[in-house]
């Protein structure tokens, strides 16, 4: 099979033995390896001061309908991210990957049917459903608390508009800064990212960089 990777992970593995069907499992199988892992998540969670997790996936189940007909794509799957925790979903293409991280971010398209629990807690904050979270707070979670790298870099960013306006939009919108502030904040951000001539190059186009 082809596999790619949606992240890296440290602790803990999801392992698809077929499209549609998950199971979380540890590295390894012995009480040393899964005790270590509890000290270690009870150790992210004193140190960040956070009481609850960050994020919670319970028996989540996605499905597309077709007509009358439902296709199943992701079934009952759960899973927990600490603060400070890296998680990968590892499996074939077309096992699910994708879909289950689109719903966090309710970007699945209308004719999903998703069920479950997905909680999603940021530091101080009781934890909300995202499932169940309006448009408006959508907006203001996405690209701020919850962001999302897509597959295909080049069809990330629009083609027609200044890679100084898409970045500095992003910036206004969830930092609240000034044009000015923005733009010297891109500029900041170009030059930590060593784009060559990053002034300049924030009035250009994507398919400049």
């Amino acid at each position: 099979h082809q596999y790619d990777a949606f992240a890296a992970i440290p602790i803990f593995q999801l392992q698809y033995p077929r499209s549609g069907e998950w199971r979380q499992t540890h590295r390894s199988g012995d009480n040393k390896h899964h005790n270590r892992s509890s000290a270690i998540k009870c150790y992210l969670l004193i140190l960040t001061g956070m009481t609850h997790p960050l994020l919670q996936v319970q028996n989540l189940s996605i499905g597309f309908t077709s007509g009358k007909a439902v296709n199943s794509a992701v079934q009952n799957i759960s899973f927990t991210v600490h603060s400070g925790e890296i998680l990968a979903i590892v499996g074939e293409s077309g096992s699910g990957k994708s879909v289950t991280a689109l719903s966090l971010l309710q970007l699945l398209p209308q004719q999903a049917l998703v069920k479950g629990e997905l909680l999603f807690a940021p530091k101080n904050h009781e934890p909300v459903d995202l499932l169940k979270t309006s448009g408006r707070q959508m907006n203001a979670i996405r690209g701020k608390d919850i962001a999302m790298i897509f597959q295909e870099p080049m069809t990330s960013l629009n083609p027609v508009i200044t890679c100084r306006r898409q970045v500095m939009e992003s910036l206004q919108l969830h930092k609240h800064l000034s044009s000015r502030e923005a733009r010297l904040k891109t500029i900041e951000l170009f030059i930590n990212t060593a784009f060559p001539l990053p002034v300049e190059l924030i009035y250009r186009y994507p398919h400049h960089l």
